[in-house]
């Protein structure tokens, strides 16, 4: 019969005793001589609601007398020993119980079968039983054995009365309980609890999309991984340590473990009410798919070959599957990229760019924290789709790089390795799918935002198109002659291939030689597509799409790329004033063929140029930034390169560059710099290709009669800005152009004076003193006898000073 548990556990338990009625006196045998065979009171069932009403073994299963041996086989144990058989016992509160032959006196052994086919040896993690009626401590001992026969321990009885053994830890294939010493009464066993776990494969379906393996039972313990409905796992025990049903927050729960990466811990089995699960379990016992459970959930690719086929399944897969699904193979976007017509031959010649060169290695993550076989990278993309996500490694940069270390501290770019035991994604079947579906997810937003960007022209008889450059692709491509123009919806592919490789962080610089052209790449890898992805339609180009591999080619060889190293952020605006970039906290994509840096806003590439863009940094706090802009052509790259700027709170710098001025070594960048943000710059200069100005100016003074001559240039600088002067301890004034006048008086004058150039480089406060006799007054000339950038004069007449600013560095700008 069902016992009521009397002895402590981890957990609080819940004692019902339920239809307790009256039964008929009867006289029972005692395993005691000091309690005599007696008349008393059979209970009926009594339940505690948290011990598993199937993982106990009462033997009150068979009648009294019934010879035992392998009829609890199916229940994970066949019992042996001196001839056991079922027996009342009147010293036992929950008889009838299990004795050995003689009746209270012969030994009884138990060994631990699969109860799948009741014969298979197995090892479990525990189990206990009572023992007893005791009357004399150390009389009896038990003992257990692993697999191979080798004692692990043993346990001697030390209470008198009936006593729970509880036994957990190792791998426990049998034990033999015994008497020992003199016992007066004999023993017998009751309540046999197999504290191991009744494991199994199985497939998460909670209908909640995912669910979080946790370190302990309820929803408030740590969340060590989430996992999607739809992923495979191992169910290594129904029950706790102690083999008691674990329940917590309206859930029965499971212990689990994630064969991806070895993650162990407790998840929410199914609701749980009154004993019972209500509704489905989210972590059914499919027996009958046990054997394509577990390879689902170990399977394990590891050679190129193999990931390759694999990918090419997937790839497949993702592409066709129309629906919705809350689930791992659940479709992306109901096939999307199908629908808006993305070749998914340039998706898998993406993959070949991004993991062919590892072997598709699914636990490869590079520098920036690119993952996998699609390399994916950002916070949010990482188990977008798939749903898997780690905490510990989620939230912040800090705790992203808590979970890594580069393979090479020393090197910047150098890959990375796990620094914890848990994986996003591994090379096994579970692995590589919830990598490739995020990959997709990815590629979704991306060209999401093309859609944006390059809505389809209403008259279809006027579609937009751009004009990929004729001589410039000749020339890199000698048997070529076409002049290819790209549509509407091949322009949206290839910006959206281009921005599903991202635009670098840590101000690396992308694509800025012929080694980094991802496009061209892309389309190089296209005629490998079908030997690596078997699977795949064959035909890439098919309409909408002609020559689309070419002009992927043509578009690399115009370009330019911006990246800003700072705390601003980029901004670019075309001759018709659209914009890219934010625009105070919203982001704007207005440019057709712009490919922006969506995540951190500092580097964008600009395709097919035929205008001169200005580029903007916008100040979202004070620093220094370094911008760079690259510009491709067949020749190679010429770069812009300003180092070491300035940069205030709402400050906005605009470039436009004259890349034939550039070319020729001169200075053809536009600078405006606007100080407040209204629009209207206080600074508008030109530099060459090479800006690192930290210095300032320099000043230099003169007397010539009743005239002081102050002298400022910048040297290799990017030019004086103003010089600011105070005669007599008067408010300084600024001098940066014509009609300033600063009037000195006959007598002592004391003068202070410094310049400033267009970065805000100040000189050092410098200091004059000037002796003015009336003979000194004299008219000075109103032109420049300096041939100067800026002369402020006094009245004519009166003695005073004059300026000469070097608006303009002497510095030559440099082409490489």
């Amino acid at each position: 019969m069902r016992r009521v548990l009397v002895r402590l556990v981890p957990m609080a338990l819940l004692l019902v005793a339920g239809n307790v009625s009256a039964s008929p006196e009867i006289t029972i045998p005692s395993s005691s001589p000091s309690i005599p065979s007696q008349e008393m009171r059979v209970l009926g069932s009594v339940t505690a609601l948290a011990i598993d009403p199937d993982n106990i073994i009462t033997f009150s299963e068979f009648p009294n007398g019934t010879a035992i041996a392998n009829q609890y086989a199916n229940r994970g144990i066949v019992f042996g020993g001196d001839t056991p058989f079922i027996t009342s016992d009147g010293a036992n509160p929950t008889s009838p119980v299990l004795s050995g032959t003689p009746r209270f006196d012969g030994a009884i052994e138990g060994r631990f079968v699969d109860p799948k086919d009741g014969t298979t040896p197995i090892s479990v993690g525990g189990f206990s039983l009572d023992g007893g009626y005791f009357n004399a401590l150390g009389s009896v001992r038990l003992t257990w054995y692993a697999l191979d026969g080798s004692e692990i321990g043993n346990m001697i009885s030390s209470k008198l009365g009936i006593e729970t053994f509880i036994v957990q830890g190792g791998a426990i294939a049998r034990w033999r309980i015994e008497i020992i010493n003199y016992e007066p009464g004999g023993f017998a066993i009751d309540n046999v609890s197999i504290r191991s776990s009744r494991s199994f494969w199985s497939e998460l379906q909670s209908g909640l999309g995912a669910l979080s393996i946790r370190n302990g039972y309820s929803t408030s313990n740590t969340v060590l991984k989430q996992l999607p409905d739809g992923w495979a796992l191992e169910v290594t025990s129904v029950y706790d340590d102690n083999g008691i049903i674990a329940t917590g927050n309206g859930y029965r729960w499971y212990q689990v473990k994630d064969w991806t990466d070895g993650t162990t811990g407790w998840m929410q089995a199914g609701r749980w009410e009154n004993g019972a699960f209500v509704g489905d379990p989210f972590l059914p016992d499919d027996l009958p798919n046990q054997a394509s459970l577990k390879l689902d959930a170990t399977g394990t690719y590891i050679s190129r070959a193999e990931r390759a086929n694999a990918i090419s399944v997937l790839l497949e897969h993702y592409y066709n599957a129309d629906n919705s699904d809350k689930t791992l193979l659940g479709g992306v976007r109901n096939a999307y990229l199908k629908k808006n017509a993305f070749p998914v031959q340039v998706f898998a010649a993406m993959t070949l760019r991004e993991s062919s060169i590892i072997d598709f290695d699914n636990e490869w993550v590079t520098f920036d924290y690119g993952h996998g076989i699609k390399q994916v990278t950002s916070r949010e993309y990482v188990g977008g789709a798939s749903k898997i996500s780690i905490p510990e490694c989620e939230g912040s940069s800090d705790k992203r790089e808590a979970c890594y270390t580069p393979i090479n501290p020393a090197n910047n770019y150098s890959p990375k390795r796990y620094t914890i035991d848990k994986r996003y994604y591994a090379n096994t079947a579970l692995g590589m799918t919830a990598n490739v579906k995020d990959g997709f997810n990815v590629l979704i937003e991306k060209h999401q935002g093309s859609i944006r960007a390059i809505p389809l022209t209403e008259s279809p008889t006027t579609p937009r198109t751009w004009k990929a450059p004729t001589d410039q692709y000749i020339k890199a491509n000698n048997y070529l002659g076409t002049q290819y123009v790209v549509s509407e919806q091949e322009m949206r592919v290839l910006r959206t291939t281009r921005a599903y490789n991202g635009l670098g962080p840590d101000c690396k610089r992308f694509n800025v030689d012929k080694k980094h052209e991802y496009l061209k790449v892309v389309a190089d890898e296209m005629k490998n597509v079908e030997t690596t992805f078997p699977t795949l339609p064959k035909d890439g180009e098919a309409p909408p799409f002609q020559n689309l591999v070419e002009k992927m080619k043509a578009v690399e060889i115009d370009k330019e790329n911006i990246s800003l190293c700072s705390p601003g952020v980029l901004r670019i605006i075309d001759k018709e004033g659209r914009v890219t970039g934010y625009v105070g906290p919203d982001l704007v994509d207005e440019i057709p063929t712009v490919v922006y840096d969506t995540e951190a806003g500092k580097a964008a590439v600009v395709h097919l140029i035929d205008q001169r863009y200005r580029y903007q940094v916008v100040g979202i706090e004070a620093g220094i930034y370094t911008l760079y802009i690259d510009k491709t052509t067949p020749d190679g790259v010429v770069t812009v390169q300003l180092t070491n700027v300035p940069l205030s709170l709402g400050e906005v710098y605009t470039y436009s560059v004259d890349w034939e001025a550039v070319r020729r070594g001169e200075r053809g960048v536009r600078v405006e710099i606007d100080r407040d943000g209204d629009g209207t710059p206080e600074e508008v200069f030109t530099v060459g290709a090479t800006v690192d100005d930290t210095a300032p100016p320099t000043t230099t003074h003169n007397r010539r009669g009743g005239t002081v001559y102050l002298d400022a240039d910048d040297g290799e600088g990017v030019g004086v800005s103003s010089i600011s002067v105070s005669l007599n301890g008067e408010a300084w004034k600024k001098v940066s152009g014509v009609g300033t006048q600063v009037l000195l008086r006959v007598g002592e004058n004391h003068l202070r004076f410094y310049a400033t150039d267009h970065l805000g480089n100040t000189e050092a406060e410098q200091s004059l003193t000037v002796h003015l006799q009336e003979t000194d007054i004299v008219s000075i000339p109103t032109t420049s006898p300096w041939g100067l950038v800026v002369l402020i004069l006094t009245l004519p007449g009166i003695a005073g000073i004059a300026f000469r600013i070097r608006a303009k560095g002497r510095g030559k700008g440099r082409v490489h």
